[in-house]
């Protein structure tokens, strides 16, 4: 029985990450078997949405939605982002040409 949910965990474990670099926005989901992964472009991205309930408040994390003209909705969602403020500066920072490339993101 250890060994099957061991196994479970490898193969189904869900992945759900966001890299941002100094040209674009990533997201990744999935796990082992299969992957989805969706790239915005910074210069391309028109809204980012910060939600945050009461616990969110309390203990620093919120929801956040990524947006580009043309779409119906949002393209990268991702829930529980420790600090999401700081990743929609940090996005509209880099839209708005006030960083380069050697900054530091962390």
């Amino acid at each position: 029985a250890i060994i099957t949910l061991g196994l479970w965990v490898i193969l189904f474990w869900q992945q759900n990450y966001i890299t941002l670099t100094t040209r674009r926005v990533t997201q990744r989901r999935g796990s082992i078997l299969n992957t989805n992964e969706t790239s915005l472009s910074i210069e391309n991205i028109t809204d980012v949405t910060v939600n945050r309930g009461p616990l969110g408040t309390i203990f620093g994390y919120g929801d956040i939605n990524i947006q580009t003209p043309g779409s119906s909705g949002a393209e990268i969602s991702m829930v529980a982002v420790p600090n999401p403020e700081r990743l929609r500066n940090l996005i509209f920072d880099l839209a708005d040409g006030r960083l380069d490339d050697a900054q530091n993101l962390r």
